[in-house]
């Protein structure tokens, strides 16, 4: 006898998800620490540098990342409660913070460039 896999229960949110939820965590952590980094080994430009535009774009980056997952983990959330799975909003809050930080690093980059 086949089992009914019609009952819901394949489409519930589960681990995966948080799982997805986690790796988001993990990235942005990583994001946020190489975003600063990029100011630790900047060579020095004291005269030339604009580091107040480098704190900025790390407040807006920090900011950014949390609001990121944040949503991420509503939908989730949102999702398991009624019963549905909820990947794409993690997926999607692991890309929006890769991009976020794409643009910071190139802003910072900026913001350092003689």
């Amino acid at each position: 006898m086949i089992p009914d896999v019609t009952d819901g229960h394949r489409n519930r949110a589960g681990l995966p998800e948080l799982l997805l939820l986690g790796v988001q965590a993990l990235v942005a952590v990583v994001v946020v620490f190489f975003s600063y980094f990029v100011g630790f080994v900047s060579p020095g430009c004291s005269p030339t540098c604009n580091y107040d535009l480098f704190n900025r774009i790390n407040d807006a980056l920090r900011i950014t990342v949390a609001v990121a997952f944040l949503l991420s983990a509503a939908f989730v959330f949102v999702s398991w409660v009624m019963g549905k799975r909820g990947r794409w909003g993690a997926i999607t809050g692991i890309i929006v913070t890769l991009l976020a930080g794409v643009i910071a690093s190139i802003a910072g980059y900026g913001a350092f460039a003689p």
